[in-house]
């Protein structure tokens, strides 16, 4: 009985080829068609609760890339969005790398993610009345309504300067 390796190598190579399309294609789906996030926080409760999974379609604003790998050696971070089907909408739910300035530089660090929802975009005059969120000439409800409507009936007058939350300065005396 003779023993030929061609059908063994040809069998390798096959399956070696399988394997690297499929690699190739399960990145180009993570970077331009969809991820998955694990939810850190309870800022998005009762709708997302933290320890949930959710998967972000990036069709729709457009899958993101960096322009180049400076960032690992403390450069700038550069990236480039690609075209998607729609721009953001009000009441989206968007995941985003949150800005932060060091040194009079804009930069985020790209391993945290914030989840949140958007009640406004560019052009919008954007306030807050009796704890409800409010868009100027608009009429439809923004974010979770309810719980808006559970917060603003609520009493923070007893519970002083603690409870300011946002932006967490003393001269905007912003609360609840």
């Amino acid at each position: 009985m003779k023993f030929c390796i061609k059908p063994i190598l040809k069998s390798v190579w096959y399956a070696a080829k399988l394997i690297l399309i499929a690699i190739l294609l399960a990145i180009c789906l993570r970077v331009f068609v969809f991820s998955s996030f694990k939810i850190p926080s309870p800022s998005m409760e009762p709708t997302i609760l933290p320890g949930d999974f959710i998967y972000v379609n990036k069709l729709v604003l457009g899958g993101r890339v960096y322009k180049n790998f400076d960032f690992m050696h403390g450069g700038k971070v550069e990236t480039k969005r690609f075209w998607g089907i729609r721009d953001v909408k009000r009441n989206d739910v968007l995941v985003f790398n949150f800005p932060y300035t060091e040194r009079k530089k804009l930069g985020f660090d790209l391993n945290i993610f914030y989840v949140k929802r958007c009640v406004a975009i560019p052009g919008d005059t954007f306030y807050i009345k009796n704890g409800i969120y409010k868009v100027a000439n608009i009429n439809d409800s923004l974010g979770l309504y309810s719980q808006q409507m559970r917060v603003s009936k609520r009493d923070d007058t007893k519970l002083g300067k603690a409870f300011r939350c946002f932006p967490k300065k003393k001269g905007y005396n912003w609360n609840m």
